[in-house]
């Protein structure tokens, strides 16, 4: 037996000291508060082709397994996609509502039927089974590639745009209250930083790919 210890993680934590979080318990977590996000119908996601499906059900263990326990897997994305109807429609006959297939993955997805992602992301290295997954979780709404489909255009501005409104209206307040709570300590400068930061430019249109 090794007389090594454990390797520090992320923040200094030690992998050997947190109990391990079962990727039963992420799923469990995750798939009521995905329901909500994305008003799903119960059951959506064990449909046919969807996450939780019995036959992508071992794929998203696996993924959900290694977002709680593998330092290097800090984020999930999961993809609402508008379901494909080959069906041919007469004259006459009316549009069927849309279907949705909800995909889960390591990385963001850029296709003309996703309508939204939601990530989901990580405070530390590993998850702990013993604090509540709602304190180590965040979840993000993010828009679908624009002009993605006629059936949910009420989303359809661009990544470009949708960026320059997180970043100024919900990121730069969210920093400047917890900097003006900590600028004695640490010299934050709140605002002013912000400003700095934000006469950066930002990547433009061209150098965000979303074909």
């Amino acid at each position: 037996m090794s007389n090594n210890p454990p390797s520090p993680g992320v923040n200094g934590s030690v992998a050997g000291s947190l109990a391990a979080v079962d990727a039963n318990q992420v799923i469990s977590y995750i798939s009521p508060l995905l329901q909500f996000a994305f008003s799903a119908p119960e059951d959506s996601f064990r449909r046919p082709r969807c996450f939780l499906h019995p036959d992508q059900i071992e794929a998203t263990l696996q993924r959900c397994n290694r977002f709680a326990n593998d330092p290097q897997q800090q984020s999930l994305f999961i993809h609402k996609e508008i379901e494909q109807v080959d069906e041919a429609l007469n004259d006459g006959d009316q549009r069927p509502l849309p279907s949705y297939l909800y995909t889960i993955g390591v990385e963001p997805q850029s296709a003309p039927n996703i309508s939204c992602i939601i990530a989901i992301f990580k405070h530390r290295a590993l998850l702990d089974s013993s604090a509540p997954l709602a304190s180590q979780i965040n979840f993000l709404n993010l828009p679908g590639p624009p002009n993605y489909g006629s059936e949910d255009q009420a989303a359809s501005s661009s990544q470009y745009e949708f960026v320059h409104s997180a970043l100024h209206n919900v990121l730069g307040p969210f920093f400047d209250t917890s900097s003006r709570s900590q600028h004695t300590v640490n010299g934050v400068r709140g605002r002013a930083e912000i400003n700095r930061r934000q006469a950066s430019p930002l990547p433009g249109r061209d150098g965000m790919n979303w074909s």
